[in-house]
This record gives structure tokens, sequence and C-alpha cells, in this order.
């Protein structure tokens, strides 16, 4: 989880139920706000889960399958880039990105159609 505040604590929250029954393995946090790191961590309570204030960190940690990002919308293209370059699936968090050029971007660099925008959340 890249951004565990706002949207991403509600992400969180949905995949909770699914980790713990062993569905997925939630490994990592990220967040620039200590404050919102804190308290996902609390909240996910997953003493193997790594946290990082440094998205790049856990970009690099060469072990991981999916990301879901839900920072701030300025932030959603760079990071995406990033993801999809590391072979990784994406949820992200809608808008994907502010501008119609930065999305044909996206889904031009998407070759593997990797990509999902979050639009809707079931708990």
């Amino acid at each position: 989880f890249i951004g565990v505040g706002g949207y991403g604590e509600t992400h969180l929250r949905g995949f909770l139920p699914h980790h713990h029954a062993g569905r997925i393995r939630i490994c990592a946090l990220a967040d620039a706000s200590p404050s919102a790191l804190a308290a996902a961590e609390k909240l996910a309570d997953i003493p193997s889960a790594d946290a990082y204030s440094d998205y790049l960190e856990l970009l690099d940690r060469g072990d991981l399958h999916a990301v879901v990002i839900s920072t701030p919308i300025s932030s959603h293209r760079k990071i995406a880039l990033q993801a999809i370059q590391e072979g990784l699936f994406v949820l992200l968090e809608k808008p994907p990105v502010p501008l119609l050029s930065e999305l044909r971007e996206l889904i031009t660099a998407d070759t593997r159609r990797r990509v999902m925008v979050a639009f809707q959340h079931l708990v």
C-alpha cells in the first residue's frame, strides 16, 4: 500500500479480511505522513508488514506482485509509472491523473494491462 491515509485507509480496511483469510499477503505500507503510517500499522496489526516513509524503498523490495496507490492525485503518474516499470499490478485510486495527456502516457506505458483504476469500493 502506497498512501495509507484517507482512501488508502479505506482500501487497507477492505483488503485486511482477505489478508487474514490467507488469500493475499499485505507485506508493506508506505506513507510520507508519520501519523498516517503509524495509524495504518496499528489498524493493520500485521507484524510482518514493513513500513516505509518513502515509497521508493517499498518499490525496491523485489518481492511485490501488486501495489495499491492512494496518494495525492498529483503524485499518481510518477508512482504508477514506476510500479509499471517494476512489472507490478496496480490498483490506482481515482482520478488516476489530473491531465488527459498523463492518462494517455499511463495507458501507453501499461503494455501488459496491469493497471486498474478504483472507482468503487465494496466492504
